[in-house]
Parts: C-alpha cells; structure tokens; sequence
C-alpha cells in the first residue's frame, strides 16, 4: 500500500491540534474505535460528501438528454488516521491520510520536511526516480524530473549551487523499510502494512527523520536550512512589515506565487480582508501596495488578507486555494549576522560557509570593469513627469558618445523555427575595447535575471548562429563606417554587466544572495563559451549635473588576435 505520513511539531499534545477547524465546506467526524493499538493511541475521521454532478456537465447538459446524464454523479470519500505513537524521544502525533484526508490537517502544526529529511536517510543515493527542486530568491522557480532507470541525483539537471531540494523519490536502502519512498513535508512509502504495524513503522521512520546519514550523500542541503525558531522567525517577520509598511521596492522584496496554486490556470485574482476586495490581472508587490493603500500593516494583515485565483470562465470560481498574502511574499533579511530568505511561508537560513565561498567565489571569478567610462545614472521624467532612473534614457545618454553603438530596443529577428524569434544583442557596444555592455538598475531580482541571461543568450548565439554574427558584424561596419570586421573579431568580445545603483558600498555587498548565485552560474556559462565578462556599477544620482565626459579612443577595431579554440560546454 501507499502510506503518506505527516509528522507534527513536539509541542503538539492533543488530537484536536492536528485538525483544522470546520467549515461549511470542510466538515468530518470522527469515528468510534473497535480496537485498540498496543502503545498507541489513535482516532480516525471521516469525509462524507453529497454526489454532485460534474462541473463540465453544465457545458453539454442542453445538447444531450437529461436521461442520458441522470446518473452522471461525483462523489468523494476521504479518512485522516491521527495516531499518538510513543517513539525513542517520546511521544509525538503522526497523521496517515486516505483520499483528500490531508485537507483535514492543521499544516501550521505540521513538522516542515519531515518526508524530505526523512527519504534522503532512506533512500539508495544510485537509485533516485524523481526530483522537485527550486531556486529560492525573489523570483521562485520551480520543475519536476523524473527518469525511466533508477540513478543518480547529478545525472537529473538539479544545479547543486543554486536550487534546493523540494521533493526526492526512490528506492529504499533498505527493503524492510519498504519498496519506494519519497516526500517533502509528509512522507510517501510503498510498503507491505497492517494497521496492527502501523506505531511501529511510525517510529521506525521517526528515527530516520532524525538520523544525519544523508550527510554522506545529500550535505549540500544544509546551505540553506529551515529556520524553526519561532522567535527569530517573529523578529525576521518584523523586518518584513518594515520593508512593507514602507513600501519598499527593491531586490530583496517581492511576489512569487505559492508552490500549492496553478497560476497557469488562473486569468485574474482576488485579494480580500481588509474590508473591500480587488481584483487584478496577477499578484504583484505593486499590486499588494496598491490595495493595501495608506494602511500599515500588521502581523495579522500577513494571514488576513486572503488571495485566490478566478477561473477563466467565472470570475466568481475559485480556481486555486485560498491563500494568505504571507505565502506570495518573498523577502531576504540579516538578523544577528545571519542571512535569511523567506519562501512560500518559510523562512531558511542560509549557511554563513556557503555565502563566504559563494563571495570568494565571485570575486575571483569576475573582473571590475575599468573601460569604457560611464556617466552617472542622472534622474530622467517619464510620460507621467515622475523622475525615475529610465534604463532607456541612460542608454541613450552615453550613446552620444561616439564611441558607443546603441543596441537597446534593437531587436534582431529571425525566420520561423529558430525558437527565438527577436533577441537584443546587448544595451550598449563599445568599439575600442570590444565590449558588449548589458544595463540594468538594482531594483528587483527579477529584472537582475533577465540581465544575466541577455548575455547568455546572446553568446550562444554568436557561438551558434552565423547569421546573427553576420548582423551585429555588419551593424558595426555600418555606424563608424568601417570595412566589417572578420569573424576572429567576434572571439575577443567581453560582455560587461553594468547596474546601477542608488548605494555607493560595492555591488557584491548589495546583491541579494541567490542573485549572486545566479551571476555565478551565468559568468560560469560565459566563460565556458570562450567570452570574457566583467562587471561595473555605476552610481545613480539625485541631481541634474551634466554627464561626466568620457575620453574617446580611436575610432577603429581592436588588432586582430589569433582566435581561439572553443570548449565544448
């Protein structure tokens, strides 16, 4: 059978914490034991639910006859088992789910990953069959693999520098645990189970929840580790409604949609609880702010304001549960030294070891950009005659140097089939030292990984694509008026990541963590496909000063440098 198992916290002593309270749509009862288990304690509750017609029904009920659909029914039936299971650190409650059961359980009192923890002790490191993993910052990303053979961990695409396990699946180690096991916070086992055994599994894995032996095989996921001090994640939520109550707006706060919703199905959402509701075409932190007004923000509001998805049909159907605004918020924190990122409703720590190498790491690996000289970030107005630092404008502004070439908003488009119809080969092209410059201010993380993978994209292309080293060859020739230049000239190009910033401490210092592990990855790619790349920060002011002038170099291409053999990544 399949066993899906769900531990509770220590401090949990009761039945009755473990079970969400009743609703109208959510009512069970409990059942009336006739047995006993020996050392344990149990109760069991069912899930009755009146047969309804499908949904789809109403979508053909007027093309076919009603006799034909009478007998068109669903119906749903589902029990939670609540065991108290004495275990070798004393007793805890342990929840065994049938059907949608699960929904009976108080996951506020649930121990976070207890399956995960719990099938990495346990399962055979040659023999995984399916991975979850995500990349945690303010832009969660989230995918699923699964292989047809058993086998290792590192033959599935997992990157072991920047994502975190989320979900592993397997065969067990050892075949008297069971045959398959699996989980992230509840547990998955196929395995051969009376209800007379079921205490004596519970405990069984309860030790290996808290063994250590997926040190030996899984120790990169203690870089980032769940924080389960209630008083630090008080002090860490504290430092959220701060960000938020000054609407705060930069790459250490954003929105990412819950692990629990499909927001592919979703065309609208509404956000509720403070007396008034909204609707808006998705969730965003401008959304948030927009709703919540000139209101300050509570703990409370973090779990009172409510968000869901609207089907594409009815604008009153909930298409997705109903979540609070705590779990669409993502937020990285320092408290007591320590760095902290917050995720789906989680809190996670991320290993100081980890983050030293992670900074040695860039720092050996990316050079500060001396040339060309830039101008500072000047203040522009927009349409709406706000001054905001427009990425545009800036772009614009050191493209009257003649020295530079201005790719931004130039898109190079290409014929069906491709798969990637337009790109931008950078901002900004510097002629006398060959640079590609790819612009972006430090306002979200988000917008810092699209700025990573410009680069990316367009060296694999130029690696790739003939015809796209022929365009910007050509583009070259064409603004300084120059013969083209051959294609060795394509092998000494660098890539300069450029970003401005409203702080003058170093950008390193700035960077979110898990953007700096995303500029790892893609220096790591760049350099593999032979470019070099470096990195500049330029200072973004308040005044109107005049740009500062920057020094022209000879109008002509760099000498010719015997091109270089490529590495095949």
């Amino acid at each position: 059978m399949k066993l899906n198992l769900t531990l509770f916290r220590e401090e949990i002593d009761s039945f009755e914490g473990c079970l969400r309270g009743t609703t109208g749509n959510r009512t069970y009862q409990s059942s009336k034991s006739t047995k006993k288990l020996v050392d344990a304690d149990h109760k069991i509750y069912f899930l009755k639910t009146e047969a309804r017609p499908p949904k789809w029904l109403k979508f053909i009920e007027s093309y076919v006859s009603s006799k034909e659909t009478e007998h068109l029914s669903n119906h749903t039936s589902s029990a939670l088992i609540l065991l108290k299971v004495t275990t070798h650190e004393g007793p805890r409650f342990f929840g065994m789910s049938a059907g949608f059961g699960h929904h009976f359980i108080n996951k506020d009192n649930i121990e976070l990953n207890f399956g995960l923890i719990t099938a990495l002790n346990s399962v055979d490191p040659a023999k995984i069959r399916t991975v979850d993993s995500k990349k945690l910052g303010v832009q969660t990303l989230q995918k699923r693999e699964a292989s047809n053979l058993e086998t290792k961990l590192g033959e599935f695409g997992f990157e072991f520098d920047s994502e975190i396990l989320h979900i592993v699946s397997g065969t067990c180690i050892d075949d008297t645990l069971g045959a398959r096991i699996g989980g992230s916070d509840s547990l998955n086992l196929h395995t051969r189970l009376t209800f007379e055994e079921l205490p004596e599994k519970c405990a069984t894995l309860f030790k290996r929840y808290r063994s250590d032996a997926y040190k030996q095989a899984f120790s990169f996921i203690d870089h980032v580790k769940q924080e389960k001090n209630s008083r630090i994640k008080q002090l860490l939520d504290e430092q959220l409604l701060d960000a938020l109550n000054n609407r705060r707006s930069t790459s250490h706060i954003s929105v990412a949609y819950p692990d629990q919703i499909d927001y592919n199905e979703c065309v609208s959402y509404l956000i509720s609880g403070k007396g008034r509701s909204s609707i808006v075409d998705e969730v965003t932190l401008q959304r948030i702010y927009d709703y919540v007004g000139q209101e300050k923000l509570t703990t409370d509001d973090l779990k009172k304001i409510r968000i869901f998805g609207l089907d594409d049909l009815d604008s009153k159907s909930k298409r997705t549960e109903i979540e609070p605004l705590y779990a669409y918020l993502t937020h990285e924190a320092e408290l007591n030294g320590k760095r902290y990122i917050l995720s789906n409703r989680r809190w996670y720590e991320v290993n100081s070891d980890y983050l030293e190498e992670l900074n040695r790491d860039l720092k050996l690996s990316v050079q500060l950009s001396k040339t060309p000289a830039l101008p500072p970030w000047r203040r522009t107005q927009n349409e709406k005659l706000v001054w905001v630092h427009d990425e545009g404008d800036y772009n614009k502004e050191c493209s009257t140097n003649p020295d530079f070439l201005l790719l931004d908003r130039k898109l190079y488009s290409f014929g069906a089939g491709r798969g990637r119809s337009k790109v931008e080969v950078a901002d900004l092209f510097h002629l006398a030292s060959a640079k590609l410059l790819c612009v972006k201010k430090l306002s979200s993380s988000a917008t810092l990984n699209h700025l990573l993978a410009q680069a990316t994209v367009s060296a694999e292309l130029f690696s790739d694509m003939e015809e796209y080293r022929e365009r910007f060859l050509s583009s070259v020739a064409k603004h300084w008026k120059i013969p083209k230049p051959d294609r060795d000239f394509i092998h000494n190009l660098k890539f300069v990541y450029v970003i401005g910033t409203e702080k003058s401490n170093p950008l390193l210092e700035q960077l979110p963590v898990f953007s700096k592990v995303m500029l790892m990855k893609h220096i790591r790619l760049l350099q593999r496909a032979r470019f070099g790349v470096e990195l500049t920060q330029v200072l973004m002011t308040e005044d109107h000063a005049q740009p500062i002038a920057v020094t022209s170099p000879p109008k002509q291409a760099p000498a010719k440098k015997a091109p270089r053999r490529r590495a095949k990544p």
